[in-house]
């Protein structure tokens, strides 16, 4: 993964297109993913397919995470490569992944669609009328990942015959047997952490629905993990203490909102399990203001 991206932030300054990823994904075609750009045009929807990228990435690319999110209005799917001391590294890679997601929606929704928003994990580039062109929609840069926001009625198309159905059970078989024979690298516990960062607090973080994100059955995940010598309640466990590190600092939110936001059913848990990582309340912590981010 670090070779490829030095070669591609490397050919951009070579031949000094600062936004060669964007130039490149113009040309993209979802044949070019192979199993898995087949799955993705064949799904029953927008958002069935972006579920399905997600859940499949790891067999086909390492050390990048995709995550699916919807709320009332909108409907996002987030990229990030997750692998670390790549600062710099990824821009190209970003421009490109989005731009080819684009490409591949205006496939089916027609050449003038466009999305509700666009994030980038990067900072505002010199010059943004490119992307501003290409994009069609607002663009907010220096955000925590990289995001296609895009109207739930849009993520609701649904465009699979009766002839690309035939195909999608063997695809997704195809690429569940990958991510099977390819054991438990290291990426794959990452993706289970940010799963789980993704989902706490916001929906129930469970072998399903986590097994789901990453592309694995129940048990087949419980496995792995212990042959990691982890497993799910150790990482949620994990991101709860670090989530809780960043929300009890002076200001914090009541209790009952911090217990909401870790994931808990009720403040006093919340409050236990605080005081057993850190030795303190929320509320001393609080006072103290000791915590760092």
């Amino acid at each position: 993964m670090r070779d490829y991206l030095v070669f591609f932030e490397g050919a951009a300054r070579r031949y000094r297109e600062p936004n060669l990823g964007l130039e490149l994904c113009r040309r993209f075609q979802p044949s070019a993913l192979g199993p898995l750009g087949v799955l993705f045009s064949t799904a029953s929807s927008i958002s069935d397919g972006f579920a399905h990228l997600s859940a499949f990435l790891g067999a086909w690319q390492e050390g990048a995470d995709a995550i699916c999110e919807q709320d009332k209005a909108l409907f996002s799917w987030s990229y990030r490569v997750h692998a670390r001391n790549l600062s710099g590294l990824r821009r190209q890679d970003a421009l490109f992944t989005i731009g080819a997601t684009i490409c591949w929606l205006r496939l089916r929704l027609g050449p003038h669609w466009h999305p509700s928003e666009i994030h980038f994990e990067d900072s505002a580039p010199h010059d943004i009328a490119p992307l501003r062109q290409f994009f069609k929609a607002p663009i907010y840069f220096g955000q925590e990942t990289n995001r296609i926001l895009i109207d739930n009625d849009d993520a609701g198309t649904t465009f699979r015959d009766a002839a690309s159905a035939v195909f999608f059970p063997f695809m997704q078989r195809h690429l569940s047997d990958l991510i099977e024979d390819r054991g438990l690298p290291a990426f794959l516990v990452e993706r289970v952490q940010a799963a789980v960062a993704a989902r706490l607090g916001t929906e129930p973080v469970t072998l399903a629905t986590i097994g789901k994100a990453v592309g694995l059955a129940e048990r087949t995940l419980q496995r792995k993990l212990a042959l990691s010598g982890t497993s799910l309640r150790a990482i949620v466990r994990d991101e709860r203490e670090r989530k809780a590190r960043e929300l009890c600092a002076p200001g914090q939110a009541p209790v009952a909102r911090l217990a909401e936001q870790l994931g808990y059913s009720e403040a006093s848990s919340a409050c236990r399990g605080i005081k057993a990582w850190t030795g303190a309340t929320p509320g001393e912590l609080a006072k103290l203001g000791s915590l760092e981010n």
